[in-house]
């Protein structure tokens, strides 16, 4: 009984033990994948061209990016587009030096509400991925994990790009700022393999002894002295033999004695995008000459040549900041169903990612909306509840400029009703009223009509000031007493069988 009782603690220890390993993120492109072979002919193809010195000068290339944004089928879920402009701005940063450049295909991107998509994409691959890719751009679908049967073994699939069907997919925690998860994808889309290709199943770290002449999944060993690079490992000869020693470890520098197959010791380029080797600063991740070279080489090739049908979107940097103009201050607004947001603009944003939440985090339930202009009219908010706002400028290819500082406004308990197309100007002084008995209302109409003025508190309550007049065509002045009302803020509506006028009034006794 006692040895059935240890022997049940052990497996319960090991289980336990499982069960709180971390879990390591791998890609999902390796030799296993479908279409796996569409990418290895054309990293062929791109060898060939590099050889024979045929890419095409430096000059600057621009690639269109199309971002499919998913969420289940009511919105939850959905990646904050923030993350979107970041990792633009991101990619931009890390494919610089390489005179690649990204832009927003249709100065956008595309949300697909859809549960399947979202919780499981792979069903959806023949029918809503494919129905929404764009033929004319790097496609990359945003899910809530990107696990496939096709991926890597030996750890959470992060993200990996389909050559049969030429997109990639990305589980939606690694699109962002500071993180090269995108970057190494779009190196497999430009026919890139892992530095370690053959060992993504089983990274061998065994020190002292030498590594077999074949990886795990039949690619050659590439020795450390690079004798057969073109034939062995990702086939690129300025990257050194990797055997997936990057897979689990911990720190920018690999020290284990590590022995190729004719035992000499190996030294991974622990920096290099293709690689795995998570843990080294974002700004030291590179390509290497003959990479950028391939990646190039790709780009410039018939089967790229879809990139470069559309016309490219004039570059133009945006350097500056919106400032919020109004409402600001958390201050009250004269209704709650339909308040407008106003902004100032910014040279060469012709876009504003507007965002509005009840907390400032903007964390739960918040609206986004993409504004092409500097206002824009907020309905379905709630009657006197505190709400956040910011805004953040953005054009195809200039994405990094953050967000406005948060700001603030407390919605009304006035329900905003359709204005009266022919009134020409409406206008209620003194505003603020300071020690006066009356307000004065100067309203210039088209034609005549019969309103009642009434003053409301900011809660949408009569105050009990109010009065029936009818107004004439041209411009009147009518003046209403309001008593002693006392400080704060009110809404002066005029009621009419057409439609309702409103402005906000400020009572400073």
């Amino acid at each position: 009984m006692r040895q059935m009782l240890l022997l049940s603690l052990a497996l319960l220890l090991f289980a336990t033990a499982q069960a709180q390993r971390p879990q390591t993120g791998v890609c999902g492109t390796d030799s296993r994948i479908e279409g796996y072979d569409f990418m290895a002919a054309r990293l062929t193809a791109n060898l060939r061209t590099v050889a024979t010195g045929a890419v095409s000068a430096r000059n600057i290339s621009y690639v269109p990016i199309k971002f499919h944004i998913g969420s289940r089928n009511d919105g939850s879920g959905r990646l904050n587009e923030n993350n979107i402009l970041d990792q633009l701005c991101e990619l931009n940063e890390d494919f610089a030096s390489y005179e690649i450049q990204f832009f927003l295909a249709d100065g956008t991107y595309n949300l697909i509400s859809n549960t399947t998509f979202y919780e499981n994409h792979s069903a959806t691959q023949n029918s809503i991925m494919s129905f929404q890719k764009d033929p004319r751009a790097l496609n990359v679908y945003i899910v809530e994990n990107a696990d496939t049967d096709g991926g890597g073994e030996g750890g959470v699939t992060l993200a990996y790009y389909s050559p049969q069907r030429d997109w990639i997919v990305i589980t939606k925690d690694y699109i962002g700022k500071d993180d090269a998860t995108l970057s190494h994808e779009i190196g497999h889309y430009f026919s890139l393999d892992h530095t370690f290709s053959g060992w993504e199943t089983a990274p061998y770290n065994t020190q002292n002894v030498n590594a077999p002449v074949n990886s795990p999944l039949g690619n050659a060993t590439e020795r450390a002295n690079g004798t057969n690079c073109e034939t062995a490992g990702d086939r690129v000869c300025d990257t050194p033999a990797d055997y997936n020693n990057g897979l689990g470890w911990n720190g920018c520098n690999f020290t284990l004695n590590v022995l190729d197959p004719q035992g000499n010791p190996i030294d991974p380029q622990e920096q290099n995008y293709m690689s795995y080797f998570l843990s080294c600063p974002d700004s030291d991740y590179l390509f290497t000459n003959q990479q950028t070279s391939l990646v190039l080489a790709d780009l410039n090739s018939f089967s790229r040549n879809t990139l470069r049908l559309d016309p490219v979107p004039a570059y133009a940097a945006i350097n500056d900041s919106p400032t919020l103009v109004s409402p600001i201050g958390n201050e009250i607004t004269p209704n709650f169903n339909a308040v407008n947001l106003e902004w100032t603009g910014v040279a060469n944003a012709n876009a504003y990612l507007l965002e509005v939440s009840r907390v400032s985090s903007f964390t739960i339930d918040p609206i986004r909306i993409v504004v092409y202009g500097t206002t824009k009219v907020i309905n379905g908010l709630e009657a006197g509840k505190r709400y956040y706002w910011r805004v953040r400028p953005f054009n195809a290819h200039s994405t990094c400029i953050a967000s406005t500082t948060v700001n603030s406004f407390t919605t009304g308990g006035v329900v905003a009703s359709q204005e009266l197309a022919f009134v020409e100007s409406f206008q209620v002084s003194p505003n603020p009223v300071v020690g006066q008995s009356n307000v004065q209302i100067n309203l210039t109409s088209a034609e005549a009509f019969v309103g009642q003025i009434q003053m409301l508190d900011i809660t949408g309550r009569p105050t009990g000031v109010a009065r029936e007049y009818s107004f004439g065509a041209g411009n009147q002045l009518v003046d209403l007493p309001i008593g002693q009302l006392s400080s704060g803020v009110y809404v002066l509506q005029i009621l009419t069988q057409q439609g309702r006028l409103a402005q906000k009034v400020v009572i400073a006794q």
